[in-house]
């Protein structure tokens, strides 16, 4: 995932180059392109896609149901799951507040560019390019610094970084400072979304890792549409720099997040490998 997005932000610094060459109607012309392509990848995809058989048995009712009946199901299901499991509902906690702050820290992004960089559509293109660089080139040593510090560790240390380099950004007037630090920033996003979905299949069986991804999801989407707000209300009434340190304040929460205990992460990964087998044994017979 940190490949993918940095895949996009890679293509968000480009047209961010290329903007004073093709204008307006060029980029958007740009945009409609990969947008079908993308469209076309999905077609082929969908001709020789695979349906993994769910080791449970879906009800009539439910299989001939609307797929907004299912997906509350589902959602019912995996908050009733979390009820009584703290180590797992702290790591989604986590979570949720990693891709809240994560998917709105875009609104600032060009308000940080204009504002106090002045560096036009170009910067705009050195900032995304930097962060897309970053996540994409994370992808080839996070594995080893998860293995040298294990996955609570990573977390911690992506979302301690994240929010360092956040509340850092504003203050700097210079464009290669600033890149330099949302290149930090994609590195440590790389880092803790993989470490926040190991954690997350260390603690979860997998019969019941959808439903509780989506539960996360979910709860991420709304602490979104409510840190949206809250951003773009400061940025432009109070200053970037408020806008900024809500920001961070919340990957910060999401650090804090992960301070559990090693018996309940021991205790979840023992409940987690005894459910899937008792799955796996129910499934054999």
């Amino acid at each position: 995932m940190a490949g993918v997005q940095g895949g996009w932000l890679i293509a968000g610094g480009i047209v961010g180059f290329v903007y004073n060459h093709l204008h307006l109607g060029g980029v958007l012309l740009l945009d409609f392109s990969t947008y079908a392509v993308s469209i076309a990848c999905y077609l082929f995809v969908r001709k020789g896609r695979i349906t993994v058989a769910s080791p449970q048995t879906v009800t009539p009712k439910l299989e001939h149901a609307h797929p907004i009946d299912r997906y509350l199901h589902e959602l019912r299901e995996g908050f009733g799951y979390l009820r009584h499991r703290p180590a797992v509902t702290l790591v989604g906690i986590s979570m949720a507040l990693f891709m809240g702050a994560m998917l709105t820290q875009g609104i600032v992004t060009a308000p940080l560019d204009d504002r106090i960089l002045h560096r036009g559509a170009v910067g705009y293109g050195w900032l995304n390019g930097s962060w897309g660089i970053g996540a994409f080139l994370s992808t080839l040593y996070t594995p080893w610094i998860i293995k040298r510090l294990h996955t609570r560790a990573g977390i911690r240390l992506g979302m301690l970084v994240l929010g360092t380099c956040v509340l850092l950004a504003p203050h700097s007037t210079i464009l290669a400072i600033t890149a330099s630090l949302f290149f930090v920033m994609g590195s440590a996003r790389g880092l803790g979304g993989t470490s926040l979905s190991t954690s997350l299949m260390e603690l979860v069986p997998p019969h019941l890792m959808g439903r509780t991804q989506n539960t996360f999801y979910f709860m991420g989407t709304l602490l979104q549409l409510g840190l949206a707000f809250a951003v773009a209300a400061s940025a432009h009434r109070i200053g970037l720099t408020t806008a900024y340190g809500i920001i961070a304040a919340t990957y910060l929460c999401a650090c804090a997040s992960t301070l559990l205990s090693e018996d309940q992460i021991t205790f979840a990964k023992t409940e987690a490998a005894a459910e899937e087998s008792a799955v796996q044994e129910t499934h054999a017979s």
